[in-house]
């Protein structure tokens, strides 16, 4: 498992796979910190930007290899399952590394005004990580380990990335199912929310939406395994 991780890493670096999903990133920083924030309202707005960089990370990493390649990967490195794992936590490891970026950026070039505290620091890592990790578990639903037509795929990618926003908004709905709806989407809605305005007390509501992305990760990982199994 710990050499099929490494020769996926190796082969993502060298292929230069991260590089079109890291531009957004790279270029958004800057803009997004163009001028001076309150340290929760920069890092709820790029918690946001992290969201579809990561689901664009985890279709890059998956999509790394040709069927041929990929199948020389399952044979010599034990199995389907190391292969796949192997993706995803490439995928996962190089998507954390942004979040330290994203934390301390804006610290280092003055973008904050007040300057950030501990707490701010924490919070924002758990905003980022409740932005990255949905985002990444729903990018590599759509990869071609799932499904081979990739026009469609990325099309539907984007759709779905782009519907986390209404359904937040069900949080406010009259209706229990609306509302648990709401809780396992990706809530990139509700860290906005929580974070806007320099609000400090953004851990009991988020509660919530951290066991509805715990859920939601769980769900499409163990999608994308089994999905991924049928088409190998």
């Amino acid at each position: 498992m710990i050499a099929t991780l490494r020769y996926t890493m190796a082969d993502v670096i060298r292929s230069n796979r991260f590089v079109l999903p890291l531009l957004p990133f790279v270029l958004g920083l800057p803009l997004l910190y163009s001028n001076q924030s309150p340290p929760l309202d920069g890092y709820a707005a790029t918690a946001a930007l992290l969201y579809p960089v990561a689901a664009w990370f985890g279709v890059a990493v998956c999509n790394s290899e040709d069927d041929v390649r990929l199948d020389l990967t399952i044979a010599t490195g034990g199995g389907w399952l190391p292969a796949y794992a192997a993706k995803l936590i490439t995928a996962l490891l190089l998507v954390s590394a942004l979040i330290p970026v994203a934390i301390v950026y804006p610290m280092l070039i003055g973008g904050f005004s007040p300057s950030a505290s501990r707490g701010d620091v924490l919070v924002g890592i758990a905003a980022h990580l409740l932005c990255a990790l949905p985002g990444l578990a729903l990018g590599v639903l759509f990869s071609r380990l799932v499904i081979r037509r990739q026009a469609y795929a990325l099309l539907w990618l984007l759709i779905c990335l782009v519907l986390a926003v209404p359904l937040g908004a069900l949080t406010a709905s009259s209706l229990l199912p609306l509302r648990l709806l709401a809780h396992i989407a990706p809530p990139v809605l509700a860290v906005a929310r929580s974070l806007s305005g320099g609000n400090h007390s953004v851990g009991p509501p988020l509660i919530p939406d951290a066991i509805g992305a715990v859920l939601f990760c769980g769900a499409a990982t163990a999608a994308f395994l089994k999905l991924a199994r049928a088409r190998a």
